[in-house]
């Protein structure tokens, strides 16, 4: 009986220290953080400004972070960019300012593909026609919800190629400062605009913001994505946005950006389930 007792002990205590070996993994999460430096052109085009096409080319850059697992994903990116647009039509030039902030989720559920939403929290565009003096002056701010679906193909073990598309559903949009912008109709004082009102000239302000839903705004984003073994993405991204006509021609700003994004941080850490 003594035997059967001591193996008996013995056996919980073999458990007890196998367990403890081998904790009950709940997932496992891949944490990247990155930063990245793109070859940007851009596109503007508002007639209010002027009836032609500019472009320019410079460089864009990316700092952000994302989490992953088999089951979810999720990413936190800023964006920035400076751009000298111009046009073949004449010598005058723009300078845009640009920069954006956004927050990314996604479900594995349906592997290969991801499906989830892609919020733009800020964005921001600073324009400036020096030329055009008083009306040269622009800012355009928003805040977008987009529909956002993501593919992946692993080719080898040192490669893997992913393709996302992001379609705007609806966002508040802000035009304001020149004296030429698309203002809503209640900035307007006995049918004169109000240009002493710091709500059209504070770009945080939630005055005056316009909500534009999908088909009154058309907001774009597809993302091409070769990732080299575990350091290394290079990337090809296109985005549009316009949300307003003015003489049967959208106001529309657009960039592509080649680029390569390097994961200064790249590592797997395995969370335990709490008992």
């Amino acid at each position: 009986m003594k035997k059967f007792i001591f193996a008996l002990i013995a056996i919980v205590i073999l458990q007890n220290v196998k367990a403890q070996e081998e904790p009950n993994l709940k997932r496992t999460v891949l944490k990247k953080n990155y930063v990245g430096l793109g070859l940007l052109r851009s596109g503007f085009q508002d007639v209010k400004f002027s009836n032609i096409q500019y472009h320019g080319t410079l460089l864009a850059l990316n700092i952000g972070t994302s989490r992953e697992t088999d089951k979810y994903f999720w990413s936190i990116d800023f964006n920035g960019d400076f751009t000298s647009l111009k046009t073949k039509n004449h010598p005058f030039t723009a300078k845009n300012i640009h920069g954006r902030f956004d927050f990314t989720y996604a479900i594995k559920k349906y592997s290969p593909f991801q499906i989830g939403a892609k919020w733009t929290l800020f964005e921001a565009n600073y324009i400036n026609f020096s030329d055009l003096g008083n009306n040269g002056l622009n800012y355009i701010s928003s805040s977008r919800l987009h529909a956002y679906g993501k593919y992946e193909h692993k080719i080898n073990d040192k490669f893997k190629v992913t393709f996302s598309l992001a379609v705007g559903l609806f966002g508040m949009i802000k035009e304001f400062k020149s004296f030429g912008y698309t203002a809503p109709q209640n900035v307007l004082i006995n049918g004169d605009f109000d240009f002493q009102d710091k709500g059209t000239q504070n770009p945080f302000s939630l005055k005056y913001y316009q909500f534009k839903t999908i088909g009154k705004m058309n907001a774009i984003e597809t993302k091409l994505e070769l990732e080299l073994k575990e350091r290394w993405v290079f990337y090809y991204h296109w985005n549009m946005l316009n949300y307003t006509t003015v003489k049967r021609y959208p106001l529309t700003l657009s960039q592509h950006i080649i680029g390569a994004k390097f994961n200064f941080i790249y590592k797997t850490k395995k969370r335990i389930s709490k008992k």
